[in-house]
């Protein structure tokens, strides 16, 4: 507001070449600040009066009428199915307030406003609210509604949901290996259990549903399982049902390359580069997305912007409105991947492991760490609450000071404080001295006041306990 005023005060100078304005301009300017912050509360009553108006003067009775809680990839990928199912927002509840006062627009025309859960209760005290969020958010946002008065026949879901144990990608996500030969439903090697494909993808897509289901089963039995020891695996709510609707898409084809040699990826090296698959991740993926088998994709297959197929991918991608996760080293800047962040339908992770050109090269294989960190800046640009930085703890190599400290100055630069990511190379055992570093990491970003998460999947359930009682003690 201060940078309005002054705004305003300079505007005032430049018409009227006067500086004899005092406190009378200072009143001017709160007074249409107010009239300012009205009216666009009268637009939005209005704007949620004429859409129920409207629906009323159709076929409103045939309508659900309903608040939805939040406003990410999840509800994205929701949103025009449950309108076209008869589910209509009132509004959406987000608590960032960065994204509060903004509109959402649908494709049937509606329009819908962002506001806060205070504000969203006050609006609308009798109003079910769905939570349009994924699986593992379900339990802690339903108890923030019921600590907010809210009763529990007013909380919905868009699928039925059970309180078990699982994870957000058990039941949904679906990855091939060894030649698609075999599909599991784990994106971390060392949990994976296996089941063989039949070499039709549409098949595998309905036999996945039987096959973890039982796994679901054995780990709620606790019966022996791969999933035991994983720190995803918790107590929550999940979806009951079971189906493929998530795709990763990792794999070895002469297609599918990366121009990175990463000290931590075994990928690129003689011994497995001569193992090439039959199929590219881009086949793959026509194939699961133009039979609509899944609407979201989590691509991480070697390079995508190295993909001869790359353009191709990222047009269909559009097309089919798939949400979903790119995971790139940024060394080539797409302009179709900077749409689809300005369009919400993707998030950007980027495993940048280094804040100096020196240690980049070493880790990367590749000099070119300035022309990295320019592309997450056009990136970021798009859309910087989608972007998403990770940092992986290598001890001797990038757990010293200047490293550390100029992945943070960029972090700070790059993204918002709450998606900067630290991970384990689960390739190895972790070592007292990478122990030691990822303390060391984790209070570096909080003095700057980053809020680092773990990249769960590169840590056991040990590991992630020892890490906090680590952190406990070098915060006392």
């Amino acid at each position: 507001m201060s940078q309005a005023r002054s705004k305003v005060k300079e505007l005032f100078h430049r018409l009227t070449g006067s500086t004899a304005i005092g406190y009378r301009l200072d009143d001017l300017v709160n007074q249409l600040w107010t009239i300012s912050n009205e009216l666009s509360e009268i637009k939005s009553v209005l704007r949620t009066t004429r859409m129920l108006t409207e629906a009323n003067s159709t076929n409103m009775n045939s309508n659900t009428y309903a608040v939805f809680y939040g406003t990410g990839s999840f509800m994205q990928a929701n949103l025009e199915r449950a309108i076209s199912e008869g589910l209509v927002p009132l509004c959406f509840i987000d608590n960032d307030k960065t994204s509060q006062k903004k509109i959402i627009n649908s494709s049937t025309g509606m329009s819908f406003e962002i506001i806060s859960l205070h504000e969203a209760l006050k609006r609308f005290p009798t109003a079910d609210i769905y939570i349009m969020l994924e699986q593992n958010m379900l339990l802690n946002i339903t108890k923030l509604l019921i600590e907010h008065g809210v009763n529990k026949e007013r909380i919905k879901y868009l699928q039925k949901v059970e309180y078990r144990l699982g994870c957000s990608q058990l039941g949904s996500l679906i990855i091939y290996s060894d030649n698609y030969k075999e599909y599991t439903t784990c994106c971390s090697p060392r949990y994976r259990t296996y089941w063989k494909s039949s070499g039709d993808f549409v098949q595998d897509s309905i036999e996945y549903t039987e096959n973890v289901t039982k796994l679901i089963a054995d780990i709620n039995e606790k019966k022996p399982n791969k999933c035991s020891e994983c720190s995803m695996i918790h107590e929550a709510l999940w979806s009951c049902v079971i189906k493929c609707k998530m795709l990763m898409l990792p794999s070895i084809h002469r297609r599918d390359y990366c121009n990175f040699k990463c000290i931590y990826c075994g990928s690129w090296k003689d011994n497995v580069i001569k193992q090439h698959m039959d199929i590219s991740a881009w086949d793959v993926f026509k194939a699961f997305v133009s039979n609509e088998l899944v609407k979201d994709v989590r691509y991480n297959s070697y390079e995508i912007t190295a993909s001869p197929h790359c353009d191709e991918m990222l047009e269909l991608w559009k097309q089919k409105r798939i949400v979903g996760e790119i995971l790139t080293n940024a060394s080539i800047f797409k302009n179709g991947i900077a749409e689809l962040l300005r369009e919400n339908l993707i998030t950007l992770n980027c495993s940048l492991d280094a804040g100096t050109p020196e240690t980049f090269a070493k880790i990367k294989g590749v000099d070119c760490f300035w022309d990295v960190v320019d592309n997450l800046r056009k990136y970021s640009a798009s859309s910087r609450d989608r972007m998403r930085l990770k940092y992986i703890i290598l001890p001797g190599i990038n757990d010293n000071d200047a490293d550390m400290d100029g992945f943070i100055s960029i972090a700070l630069e790059i993204v918002n404080e709450n998606f900067v990511f630290y991970a384990h190379n689960f390739n190895t055992q972790i070592t007292e001295q990478e122990v030691e570093a990822t303390v060391k990491f984790i209070n570096k970003c909080k003095n700057a006041g980053i809020n680092p998460k773990p990249n769960e999947v590169t840590y056991s359930v040990s590991e992630l306990d020892m890490l906090k009682k680590r952190l406990s003690k070098s915060t006392k």
